[in-house]
């Protein structure tokens, strides 16, 4: 989603935009969104879509900035190709998970970019991890890599990083406006605070993710971009 709508894959702000900085930086979290803020670079198909709602009504479903920390965790790890992936690839490793007895701490996901030889084609990659604890990751230590329906599982130990994060609300409704809108957001505000000295910028092997929760009928989305490795 973040690729195929965003225009740049998670691996540009890995490798191009990140920075590292030790001084005191403060900012204003409040989200301030402009239409062009919002359009460029997106599709055109969402460009048309801001024009119909307007900016007003994408914000309403759009939280502030936050920064947050996701601690250093061990991860289940799997990615598939296709169409639609990132059902595929989730249906999968529940699968799995469920199979193991295993029960997931948290779950994220982002897009893996890929090059396709038809360009028109709809091919997209999705890698999903499920954090799992300790006794957990000792029931399938010595398993991994492990061949589940001929997709391999991995487990993955992944540092601590700080976040500049915001949820969208009600994500799948209208999920080719809200998601690919929220990242845009999101980024927009980094080049607009945090990224804004370029100078500063240094890279580091970090990722963009997305975490879904439901709590009492209502289904978020939390969006994730590395700011800083602990």
């Amino acid at each position: 989603m973040f690729t195929g709508e965003f225009g740049k894959s998670p691996g540009y702000y890995r490798h191009n935009v990140l920075p590292y900085r030790e001084k005191l930086q403060l900012f204003d979290l409040s989200l301030t969104l402009t239409r062009q803020s919002l359009v460029y670079p997106l599709k055109e198909d969402l460009d048309r879509n801001v024009s119909e709602k307007g900016v007003e009504e994408i914000m309403e479903f759009l939280s502030d900035v936050k920064y947050v920390t996701l601690p250093e965790m061990t991860v289940l790890s799997a990615t598939l190709f296709g169409s639609e992936p990132e059902e595929k690839v989730i249906n999968l490793m529940h699968d799995f998970a469920k199979e193991k007895d295993i029960l997931p701490l948290r779950e994220f996901g982002f897009d893996v970019p890929v090059e396709s030889d038809n360009p028109n084609e709809e091919y997209r990659g999705y890698q999903l991890w499920l954090s799992i604890g300790n006794e957990d990751a000792e029931k399938v230590q010595n398993l991994s890599p492990v061949n589940y329906h001929n997709t391999s599982i991995e487990i993955k130990r992944i540092p601590s990083y700080r976040y500049a994060s915001l949820t969208i609300t009600d994500p799948f409704q209208e999920a080719f406006v809200r998601i690919p809108a929220g990242w845009k957001a999101l980024v927009s505000w980094l080049e607009n605070n945090d990224l804004k000295e370029k100078d500063d910028c240094q890279p580091f092997d970090g990722y963009c993710l997305e975490e879904v929760r439901e709590k009492n009928g209502l289904i978020t989305m939390d969006i994730f971009i590395p700011v800083g490795k602990l």
